[in-house]
């Protein structure tokens, strides 16, 4: 099931190999692992790719799990803190 469609790192050896080294560079910095997982979620609706997309998500189930299950106690205590209350928990 989350196998890609075609052989790209045969097909566009170059593309794929720069690719890879993209997704390198973020991960040597301090930005985390899940903000870097949600940027490359973000990257991979933009460019209307499923594959890359299912990928990342699985990525992040646990994450989102969490995000939507604790959403409302969140605005909850938002509101009796009079802290800014989040909209939606997905975009």
């Amino acid at each position: 099931m989350n196998e890609p469609r075609l052989p790209w790192t045969r097909i566009s050896p170059n593309s794929s190999q720069a690719m890879a080294a993209t997704s390198g560079t973020p991960a040597q910095s301090s930005l985390g692992a899940v903000l870097i997982e949600r940027v490359q979620t973000r990257v991979s609706q933009i460019n209307g790719c499923a594959f890359c997309l299912d990928m990342h998500v699985r990525g992040l189930r646990v994450e989102l799990t969490w995000t939507i299950a604790t959403i409302n106690t969140w605005n909850r205590m938002a509101i009796g803190m009079q802290a800014p209350v989040i909209e939606k928990a997905i975009e």
